[in-house]
């Protein structure tokens, strides 16, 4: 091995395995259930919470990085997404892989998170895509009690791909706006989840998951009453000219009523939660 090859070895043996990070304003209700999640898997120096200008006091004596960052306007997803690509391509100097979730989103495995990071980064593989799922309020059960774990009182689930994201990563990606797709540092698309389970992901549901796959459960519909008091916040928020809601980017962020029609129109469509993966999510 030339000196280059083995300078090469030397740093990525000294980088730590993976870190996850998030990026939130004003979210008391939900950055406590993403942290209990996520600190399961990951020690609190290898969460890394992007606070931008919050005023709640979310990011305050929480067992993780806080990293302030600041811009005039809210929802401006150009600026969001230049600052987490920022942030991934910083993290993954330090780091083999890197996870960005939303605050609402958790990605998980049916084997443990760890075990499937940990067999990501003795593959081949550059990123991985998640399954994605909406975890929904179904219209009989009660509001949400933080004294216990959210999948001891829900049970409804809902597929969509929109949240199939590739979030955990070797390399720096480049997202679209809302991070629902991608493209890598080599300029390579990671496969739509559609041309990659289009085959077996009816038999994949029916058997309760596959080892070895990740899967994302969308928490922003999990209770009428928690987003609908995080949307009311938002009413007076400086929220960008330029992807703002005029342009549609992000509109929902805001809008009480979308989420009030929204929880109606999907309560038809709602499918019960297989056992394995409420049992993946048990501490939730």
């Amino acid at each position: 091995m030339n000196n280059q090859t083995n300078q090469t070895n030397q740093t990525n043996h000294m980088k730590k395995k993976a870190a996850v990070f998030t990026i939130v304003k004003d979210e008391a209700r939900r950055l406590p259930i993403f942290l209990r999640y996520y600190s399961k898997y990951f020690a609190p120096e290898d969460i890394y919470v992007l606070d931008h200008n919050s005023v709640d006091g979310c990011c305050e004596g929480i067992d993780a990085r806080v990293v302030p960052v600041d811009h005039e306007y809210s929802f401006n997803h150009e600026w969001l997404r230049t600052t987490v690509q920022g942030m991934q391509r910083e993290l993954l100097d330090d780091y083999e892989c890197v996870l960005f979730a939303e605050v609402d989103e958790t990605v998980y495995s049916l084997e443990g998170l760890n075990v499937t990071i940990e067999k990501f980064l003795m593959s081949s593989d550059q990123h991985m895509t998640c399954l994605g799922n909406e975890l929904v309020q179904h219209s009989q059960e009660q509001e949400y009690d933080d004294r216990s774990p959210i999948m001891m009182q829900r049970s409804h689930w809902l597929f969509n791909s929109a949240y199939s994201k590739t979030l955990l990563s070797k390399v720096p990606l480049w997202w679209c706006l809302g991070f629902h797709r991608a493209i890598d540092v080599a300029g390579v698309q990671p496969p739509t989840i559609e041309e990659t389970t289009s085959k077996s992901f009816s038999a994949e549901r029916e058997s309760q998951g596959m080892s070895g796959t990740l899967y994302m459960m969308h928490l922003h519909w999990f209770d009428e009453k928690t987003i609908l008091e995080v949307v009311k916040s938002r009413e007076k928020t400086k929220v960008s000219k330029v992807w703002g809601p005029m342009q549609g980017c992000g509109a929902h962020n805001i809008q009480v009523d979308y989420h009030l029609e929204k929880f109606k129109e999907m309560q038809p469509s709602l499918t019960k939660i297989p056992d394995a993966h409420r049992e993946a999510l048990s501490f939730l």
